[in-house]
């Protein structure tokens, strides 16, 4: 690329005009635009001066073997160059617009509505293979439902994103280049005839203000994006990291449960795939919070594979889990079971408290007419059951609290099941069973007792959600007296004052 070429793409990527560049070098901008023209040079002081003004080495001014485009690309990272491809969008946008008559504009805001109805009909065979697909993958057992809901969310999103890089391919290649060559012709022009002292002062002045204050509009616009850019980077970049230690000890869980005999493959593989994509993405993030130069080839051909590690990873989980059997019931294991034994009086109307966690089953012993036996069955390695005892009215409530213990052996149960493909309700092994022994008679009468119980508990309870509805509308309606006095108060001092403006008429009389 010639020096000439550099020159005005240098200045205008900096938001200078001819004018403020000259003033910068303190030259004239007839200087400038000879130099543009390329029918004159400048001299090497000022060379060096361009060189502080855009930041580039004599070598990348001067060398006309170096691209325009490499030169960008050193000073440059991904994401500064995405924001002056936005920002020379929008100002080529706003000129383009602002250059049009009513006519004009009216005719390029009815083919750019066109084109966006097109493309909101294009949606329909996205629909079809989002939801198709979607209802095809949802007939794999235990698993359908996700990965169709997965699919459906990824050909969405395939939609979004190719919605909007067509809309604004056609906007770019039907309008703004077009706009772009006519409006270099005409600056070429001006250009040239300025040069020869042809052009008037107005055209100049208009150029020069309308260059300047839409370069620095829209470099204060640049700044201000890339700021809360970084930032909202930032909010993505600490979560992301902590879900990269998350993959990672999922990662080490499933090589431990390999090596104990569990083989789930397909997990295995989606973590590696996720890993990948997750260190891609913290990269890209890293890239744009600190303006790290990232390589868009390798970014995208680690992203690739990736994908395509995760899809294979899916598809073996998914073959994998529907292999795999849930039981709910408790599995079989070499734990003691422990019981603890309590006894009480016949007479002292037990009743026994019911949760989620307590199984109780009776058993009638006739030998027992005076006493009621409790016992509690549980797997003492995993959680510890006591008894209290509650004096409720004329009962006696006996109820139950847990404690439950960490253990291994639920660890070692879980990974005995998935050796063979089985998953057990493994919350069960945290209940207790409950029997109740003693005579039918006392066994009738704590079921009496107990239905009484919860009758009167659930009477309670009614009654007072009903007196605290009857206080609330009570306070509504005090709520509402209070503002009638008040209107009430208001109006007694309105007729006070014209009972006083009365008497004071009267005494003028």
């Amino acid at each position: 690329m010639k020096f000439s070429e550099k020159l005005t793409k240098l200045r205008k990527e900096n938001g200078l005009s001819q004018e403020d560049l000259a003033d910068k070098l303190d030259v004239s901008r007839q200087s400038v635009s000879k130099w543009e023209l390329g029918t004159t040079y400048p001299e090497m002081d000022k060379l060096l001066t361009m060189c502080k003004i855009f930041n580039v080495t004599l070598d990348d001014l001067t060398n006309d073997e170096v691209d325009f485009k490499e030169v960008n690309n050193k000073k440059k990272n991904y994401f500064d160059s995405m924001m002056d491809d936005i920002t020379h969008i929008i100002d080529n946008s706003y000129n383009m617009f602002k250059s049009m008559n009513g006519k004009q504009l009216a005719k390029v805001l009815f083919e750019l509505f066109i084109i966006f109805i097109v493309l909101l009909f294009c949606r329909i065979p996205f629909e079809m293979i989002a939801y198709d697909g979607a209802d095809l993958i949802a007939t794999i057992p235990t698993v359908g439902n996700f990965f169709g809901r997965l699919w459906e969310c990824i050909i969405n999103l395939a939609y979004v994103a190719l919605f909007i890089f067509t809309y604004l391919y056609i906007y770019k290649s039907q309008f703004l280049d077009k706009y772009e060559k006519e409006d270099k012709k005409v600056e070429e022009v001006n250009e040239e005839a300025t040069t020869n002292n042809e052009v008037k002062k107005e055209s100049v002045v208009r150029e020069t203000k309308d260059s300047s204050t839409s370069g620095a509009l829209f470099k204060t616009i640049k700044g201000i994006v890339i700021f809360f850019f970084k930032v909202f980077l930032l909010t993505l970049f600490i979560p992301a990291i902590f879900f990269l230690v998350g993959l990672s000890v999922a990662f080490f869980i499933m090589l431990y449960l390999i090596i104990h005999g569990v083989f789930y493959f397909g997990f295995i593989v989606s973590i590696i795939g996720l890993i990948i994509l997750c260190g891609l993405f913290i990269r890209i993030l890293y890239s744009g919070i600190s303006d790290y130069e990232i390589n868009l080839k390798s970014v995208f051909a680690t992203g690739i594979i990736g994908l395509i590690i995760v899809g294979c990873g899916f598809g073996l989980s998914a073959i994998d889990v529907s292999k795999t059997k849930f039981i709910n019931d408790i599995p079989s294991n070499n734990m003691d079971v422990y019981t603890k034994t309590y006894e009480y009086s016949s007479s002292d109307n037990i009743i026994i408290s019911d949760n989620a966690y307590n199984k109780e089953e009776y058993v009638v012993d006739e030998n027992l007419k005076d006493k009621v036996i409790v016992e509690i069955k549980y797997f003492n390695r995993l959680m510890d059951v006591d008894v209290d005892t509650f004096t409720r009215g004329n009962y006696k409530l006996v109820d139950f609290d847990t404690n439950a213990i960490f253990s291994k052996d639920v660890f070692d149960i879980a990974i005995e099941g998935l050796k063979k493909h089985t998953i057990y309700n493994y919350t069960k092994l945290y209940t207790y069973n409950v029997v109740i022994k003693s005579s039918k008679s006392n066994i009738d009468k704590m079921s009496k007792n107990t239905n009484d119980y919860y009758r009167d508990l659930s009477n309670h309870y009614n009654e007072r959600q009903n007196n605290e509805d009857a206080i609330e509308e009570l306070e509504s309606r005090v709520i509402e007296l209070e503002n009638i006095n008040n209107s009430l108060k208001d109006e007694n001092e309105v007729l006070k004052d014209k009972i006083n403006s009365y008497k004071e008429a009267v005494n003028n009389l």
